[in-house]
């Protein structure tokens, strides 16, 4: 699951900056998580750490850009990931690696934390009048191009799928 969601950001970040303004921008990918540990990585984020590239490249994730970005003036994106075959590089696209850090560090991090902790109350706490105005605020910039959805619900049934109840995330849909 982190997986394609590590994938969604980078395709979102892709996505986002697409314009050419950033195109200076949009020559180094750094990915920083939050540790769970400190001064050392917890067993699951050496897992990560190992096989996010491997795993990602052998699966059917897929990151699309614009086909002009392989035109002249070619983008700084197509001209440090591509391959001559046109393929994304995603040895390249995680070049720095990942970076597991104490959110209190990071800005960043901190932000999700936040809106992590506010969708998670807005969730359990149907009837909190003060969590869901919370909520209310950050739900516009949640909602991506899934028919306006702020979420999406993903079993995380450690590979058994369960149903979704989908009347308990009525609320922060």
């Amino acid at each position: 699951m982190l997986v394609g969601l590590i994938h969604a950001a980078l395709f979102k970040s892709i996505v986002r900056y697409i314009d050419d303004s950033w195109r200076a921008e949009l020559v180094d990918f750094y990915f920083i998580l939050d540790a769970k540990l400190p001064d050392k990585l917890a067993a699951g984020e050496k897992d990560l750490d190992v096989l996010l590239v491997p795993f990602l490249g052998s699966n059917d994730y897929e990151l699309v850009v614009p086909n002009t970005w392989s035109e002249e003036p070619r983008h700084p994106f197509a001209s440090k990931f591509f391959e001559p075959n046109g393929n994304v590089s995603l040895n390249r696209i995680f070049e720095h690696g990942l970076h597991f850090e104490p959110s209190h560090e990071h800005a960043g991090l901190q932000l999700v934390d936040v809106v992590a902790y506010v969708t998670r109350r807005a969730i359990l706490e149907p009837d909190n009048d003060v969590i869901h105005r919370a909520y209310a605020h950050l739900r516009d910039n949640l909602r991506t191009e899934r028919d306006g959805q702020a979420l999406r619900l993903v079993s995380g049934g450690g590979g058994l799928e369960h149903e979704i109840d989908d009347y308990r995330y009525r609320l922060v849909l």
